[in-house]
């Protein structure tokens, strides 16, 4: 496990990243990023 870390599920996720997703993905992204 990584300290901090969160798993974020992707519905119907697989190999590639899907253009509806990216708005969920780029979030989370940014709420790791500002985590302290």
């Amino acid at each position: 496990a990584v300290a901090g870390a969160s798993l974020v599920r992707i519905e119907g996720g697989g190999h590639e990243l899907h253009p509806d997703d990216w708005a969920a993905i780029v979030d989370a992204i940014v709420t790791h990023s500002q985590a302290k």
